[in-house]
Order: structure tokens, then sequence, then C-alpha cells
């Protein structure tokens, strides 16, 4: 699996962080966004400030109608998460 890490944009972005074929984006510490050949971009509300809004926009245009409640996103994305780390069985 493939590794990147990088940041978007110009200066203080957000910081892009790409497994295989998930790709997360995070805003400071948090995870913000995610886009996965499964879901496409998905969207957490954004319950921090205009950093992280601006954050959001840089990543894809996209309106704040389209982002989903926090809990269900860290639910989705841990989801995904844990059916990439899944330990293949011994033959």
């Amino acid at each position: 699996m493939e590794i990147k890490l990088r940041t978007v944009g110009k200066g203080a972005g957000p910081v892009e962080i790409t497994l295989g074929d998930l790709t997360i984006w995070f805003s400071y510490a948090e995870p913000i966004a995610y886009h996965h050949h499964r879901t496409g971009y998905v969207f957490s509300v954004n319950e921090w400030g205009t950093t992280t809004g601006r954050h959001m926009t840089s990543i894809r245009a996209h309106k704040p109608s389209e982002r989903i409640p926090r809990a269900d996103f860290l639910d989705q994305l841990s989801t995904i998460l844990g059916s990439m780390t899944k330990p293949e069985r011994a033959s």
C-alpha cells in the first residue's frame, strides 16, 4: 500500500494523507474530509471555525449542506480504515 503525506495549497493549508485508495484531509490534528472510491468525497460539519472552513473549501468546492454530522463522519471513516487493516489469513 502506498502512503503519502502532503500539505494542500499555500502556507498552512490542510494536511493530506493517502493510504492506498483512501485520502484523508486534516485541519490541524482533526480529520475534516476524506475520499474513497466507494464513497466519493465526504466532509464533516465544521465545528471549529473559519480557518477550518477555508481548509475544507481548498480541498474541493462544496456546499456546507453537503457536510455530515461529526459522529457519522468519524464512524464512516473508522469503518473504511477498519476494512483496510484487517489482517489476511494464512493458508
